[in-house]
């Protein structure tokens, strides 16, 4: 049976995308050398830091990732009950600094060890959920939706990431490509393998930049803050997302500094009202916002911990040859990273 009513991919939602294009040949500087603690500086009771992620090459830290989705909608369609699904995504995986280029680029390994899903629609009529787990090979880990975690469980693959925690590329993901080709029995075309791993590559590249934190380039200190406007979609209407981040803390111990960054979220919704040649879609009462924090070792170059909260609520009004019918719904998403060791 299908995996139903929901897609299985990394996507988060709200999450943000980059493209970054790169030889693979880079070649390091003594940029390698740096130490985190440059990035910091004291003027009499105040200190100053830049936010960059300077790692230490070769090191290795292993992350927890759980991803938990909420989402509940009412309308003539359901019969003007209630229906609300759960999804959970928990990730176990680590990364190992491989090399840092001439322009500061960092070219990570990474590995994830485990992945469990839990899927769950509460319909009335008709209720539903799904269990997946990565160690576990029973039913429901043979189906194909789960084909692309199955290839990904310890498999190394490798990003790249600029100093300010931008994720430009997933590369190397060649001994995965052929996991998924050969549970396909082999039979698929060039251009069908292209069209799948593009897909993942993008997938993984917006999961793992939640793994990293988008920085300022400049130098700042306590209070000091500095945002991010970003486009998305909310269903099929355009967003903008304007980030709002500002240094909380800065706290130094045992030879490290570690800064707490605050972050704010708010949407405007840029266009509310969708034609086509059969339909009118208004999007009404649509209400966001999102807040969350960051803890950064700027010592080692590493997020620590990482956790969000977003949430939206809105009223779509569908109208067609004189009649209409409006369906409110809510979303919510809570995120969080933390490091094991």
């Amino acid at each position: 049976m299908k995996y139903r009513y929901f897609v299985l991919t990394f996507a988060v939602l709200f999450a943000i995308s980059s493209f970054y294009c790169s030889s693979k040949n880079d070649k390091k500087s003594s940029s390698d050398n740096k130490s985190g603690s440059e990035l910091v500086r004291k003027s009499g009771d105040n200190i100053f830091v830049t936010l960059k992620m300077i790692p230490k090459i070769r090191e290795v830290h292993n992350y927890k990732m759980l991803i938990s989705q909420s989402a509940s909608q009412v309308s003539d369609y359901t019969k003007n009950k209630e229906i609300s699904t759960r999804q959970d995504i928990e990730y176990y995986y680590t990364l190992n600094t491989g090399e840092i280029n001439q322009d500061g680029v960092i070219t990570y390994i990474v590995k994830y060890d485990s992945i469990k899903v839990y899927y769950s629609e509460n319909n009335p009529e008709n209720p539903f959920e799904i269990r997946y787990n990565s160690n576990i090979k029973d039913s429901v880990y043979k189906m194909q939706d789960f084909m692309t975690y199955n290839a990904i469980i310890g498999n190394e693959f490798k990003i790249r990431v600029n100093p300010l925690g931008e994720l430009k590329e997933v590369i190397e993901m060649d001994k995965i490509e052929s996991i998924i080709a050969k549970e396909f029995g082999d039979t698929l075309k060039a251009s069908d393998k292209t069209q799948i791993m593009d897909a993942l590559k993008g997938q993984l590249k917006e999961v793992l930049q939640s793994q990293f934190q988008k920085f300022a380039d400049k130098e700042l200190a306590k209070d000091s803050s500095w945002s991010f406007t970003e486009e998305s979609n909310i269903g099929n209407f355009p967003v903008s997302n304007i980030l709002t981040y500002k240094i909380a803390d800065i706290q130094q111990q045992d030879k490290e500094t570690k800064v707490t960054v605050s972050a704010n979220l708010e949407f405007k919704v840029l266009e509310n009202v969708l034609k086509d040649k059969n339909a009118t879609m208004t999007l009404e009462d649509e209400n966001g916002s999102g807040s969350g924090t960051v803890l950064f070792n700027i010592t080692n170059g590493t997020i620590e911990k990482k956790q969000y909260e977003k949430a939206f609520s809105s009223t779509i009004k569908l109208s067609s040859g004189g009649k209409s019918i409006k369906m409110t719904r809510k979303d919510s998403i809570n995120f969080s990273i933390e490091l094991l060791k």
